[in-house]
């Protein structure tokens, strides 16, 4: 799932005719799913774009049988990205009154380990 519906059209027309994947927009807030329905959530790069973390894992805690696992991978800090960090140094002295740093508050503004501790307890 994605709320990016191109995107989805895009990986649907990559997948092989046997594929058993299917590709739905949603949004992760709300998903359209049963109660207990997948025995796997995964999310990819993701969650640091969620405007309510918290709702959300609720929602993948919500969806996932008893016993099954939620997946995410967030991306670290900015510096620990030579590519974006050297993009944001780049932009920075192309504009250094005003430099754009969306780069660093996101995707890579979401690395906290406590942080994102704290988000899961506060879903439960």
């Amino acid at each position: 799932t994605d709320l990016n519906q191109p995107m989805l059209d895009y990986a649907a027309s990559r997948q092989g005719p046997d594929s058993r994947s299917t590709w739905r927009q949603a949004d992760a807030l709300n998903l359209p799913f049963d109660d207990a329905a997948f025995d796997l959530v995964c999310c990819q790069f993701g969650a640091m774009f969620f405007p309510d973390r918290a709702a959300a894992y609720r929602e993948a805690k919500r969806v996932l049988k008893p016993g099954g696992h939620f997946l995410f991978s967030v991306w670290d800090r900015i510096e620990e990205n030579i590519f974006a960090d050297d993009v944001t140094n780049a932009l920075a002295r192309i504009f250094p009154h005003d430099p754009p740093r969306f780069l660093a508050r996101t995707p890579h503004g979401y690395h906290d380990k406590d942080l994102i501790r704290s988000d899961l307890a506060a879903a439960g």
